[in-house]
């Protein structure tokens, strides 16, 4: 995943959806972390200190209010 380059959350104004993707502290963390470029949730993982699979599951999170996109996959999924 990366973030979306059109859509960064401090440059709109969020709406409500977005709002509350972004209120939970592994979602902020996971953001920040793939302000560099992008990330599989298993890096993302290491990155923050959290599971492949909470990383997954808030990435997703994320991606369904255009915060983040999928990106290339690599050999995982």
């Amino acid at each position: 995943m990366s973030s979306h380059p059109d859509r960064h959350p401090d440059q709109h104004t969020a709406d409500a959806q977005t709002l509350r993707a972004l209120g939970h502290p592994v979602r902020l963390k996971l953001v920040d972390a793939l302000l560099p470029g992008p990330l599989s949730a298993t890096e993302a993982g290491e990155a923050i200190g959290e599971t492949a699979t909470t990383c997954s599951f808030h990435l997703r999170q994320l991606a369904r209010c255009g915060l983040v996109e999928e990106h290339e996959t690599g050999p995982g999924r």
